[in-house]
């Protein structure tokens, strides 16, 4: 069944795909990428985009009364280059295999998975760490406990919030999900990965 809505990387834009397609093709080159990753979810095979031809491609994309500055076959070499994509002919249908969409979807739900059961583990303990103030458990106002009022005003006077990611800078709710966060997203002693297989720095969302 087709998928109507697609999960992004916020940070997509500081990743390495979107910095080099912004460099060949200017700022019309990640919007292709991110309309060819929404396109290729409401495909009859969830992460292939299917075309006939040029015309049909940015037809298909949406783009077909815009002005661009390249082709789709000088896109789809790039990313192709950079591990993100893959062509083959059926036919006189071209099928274009988004290489990562499988390991998008496990990554995001992962994330949502750990987000859901840090927020399960602090209502069952009790943490107020993440409440808002005036809000904590037993407190009419002001925060939750000293040592967050402590933290949070250290975060506040070096420009960072206590519970930023100190490795991309993604603001937490609190200090368990940035923990959870450092652990999936940023983990100590990541695996090696294979020579052909592109960072993950290049997740799109």
């Amino acid at each position: 069944m087709a998928q109507r809505y697609a999960r992004i990387d916020v940070d997509f834009m500081h990743k390495r795909t979107a910095n080099k397609l912004l460099q060949e093709f200017g700022p019309a080159g990640p919007l292709v990428f991110l309309l060819l990753l929404l396109r290729s979810k409401d495909g009859v095979v969830p992460g292939i985009f299917t075309y006939t031809s040029e015309a049909n491609a940015w037809e298909k994309l949406g783009l077909e009364n815009a002005t661009l500055d390249f082709t789709f076959d000088a896109f789809l070499k790039l990313t192709g280059r950079l591990k993100q994509t893959s062509r083959t002919p059926v036919g006189r249908l071209m099928n274009v295999k988004l290489t990562r969409y499988g390991d998008w979807q496990k990554d995001a739900q992962r994330y949502e998975e750990a987000t859901k059961k840090s927020r399960i583990r602090r209502k069952s303990t009790g943490d107020t760490r993440g409440t808002p103030p005036g809000t904590g458990a037993g407190h009419s106002g002001g925060p939750s406990s000293s040592t967050t009022s402590i933290g949070q005003d250290r975060g506040q006077r070096n420009g960072k919030h206590p519970h930023d990611c100190p490795t991309c800078g993604a603001r937490q709710p609190s200090r368990s999900a940035l923990d959870d966060h450092l652990r999936i997203f940023h983990p100590a002693d990541p695996e090696p990965e294979p020579v052909a297989a592109t960072s993950s720095d290049d997740l799109p969302f």
